[in-house]
């Protein structure tokens, strides 16, 4: 049985952004059968957006996962080599010392298959913080 790549590996259209906003502009927003985000923050007396403190930062540790499943929001699979460098993992701790965020939500793929995942999380640990995480992760530990 062959495996099953990631959409962007088998250059389905639906892997390009610009296709992904194309579908969504003439399908269920142009006909209105559900609002667009502008549209429905306006109707609860939202807009314009403004910012308020970061208590919450979400990190994309990368979209490379041992799976492929069609439900991926990320497109993840083990065709995907994109990782976040250790560089940008510095530069991301620096934000939550400066913000004052109290929680991290590591998403991606599979978080765990970005090489320096075990160093960032000893760091995070001595930090404080709170980690949201999937429970495959936790059985790492």
């Amino acid at each position: 049985m062959a495996l099953l790549k990631s959409l962007a590996a088998r250059k389905d259209d639906l892997s390009s952004p610009a296709n992904q906003l194309e579908f969504l502009s003439n399908g269920i927003f142009k006909k209105g059968e559900l609002p667009t985000f502008k549209d429905k923050i306006a109707e609860t007396n939202h807009f314009p957006l403004k910012p308020k403190k970061l208590e919450i930062l979400q990190l994309n540790l990368g979209y490379m996962c041992n799976q492929v499943c069609s439900h991926c929001h990320v497109d993840a699979g083990p065709d995907r080599k994109e990782i976040m460098t250790k560089e940008t993992m510095e530069q991301c701790l620096e934000v939550i010392r400066n913000t004052g965020a109290h929680t991290l939500d590591l998403t991606g793929g599979a978080p765990e298959m970005n090489p320096n995942f075990r160093c960032l999380w000893k760091k995070l640990l001595k930090q404080g913080l709170k980690i949201s995480l999937c429970a495959l992760i936790l059985q790492l530990f």
